[in-house]
C-alpha cells in the first residue's frame, strides 16, 4: 500500500499552522516515499481513493497535527480506513 499526500495544496493557502511551503515538501516528500516503496513490490497506490480527502478538505479522512497526541497526526481517520484504504487494500488482495 503506498501513502497519501496530506494536504488538499488548491485549499490549503488560507490554512493556520504550517506554511505552504512545508506543506508542499510534506506531499512532495510522501510521493518519493511511494516511488522508493513501489519499486520492486505489488504495490496498491492510494492517493486517488483520497483525493479530496486530504488535509484542508471539508471531509478530510486524516488526523493534522495534534500537539497533545502526537501519534495521531497525520494518520488516517476511521472513515480514511474504511472509504480509503480499505477498497484499494481488498481489490489489490
Amino acid at each position: 500500500m503506498g501513502y497519501r499526500e496530506f494536504y488538499d495544496l488548491s485549499r490549503s493557502s488560507g490554512y493556520i499552522g504550517l506554511s505552504t511551503t512545508d506543506r508542499t515538501a510534506l506531499d512532495g516528500g510522501v510521493d518519493v516515499l511511494g516511488s522508493v516503496i513501489q519499486a520492486g513490490f505489488v504495490y496498491a497506490e492510494i492517493r486517488p481513493a483520497f483525493s479530496g480527502h486530504e488535509i484542508c478538505d471539508s471531509s478530510s479522512w486524516l488526523h493534522s497535527v495534534d500537539w497533545l497526541n502526537l501519534g495521531d497526526s497525520y494518520h488516517p481517520s476511521a472513515s480514511g480506513q474504511s472509504g480509503g484504504y480499505y477498497p484499494v487494500f481488498s481489490a489489490a488482495t
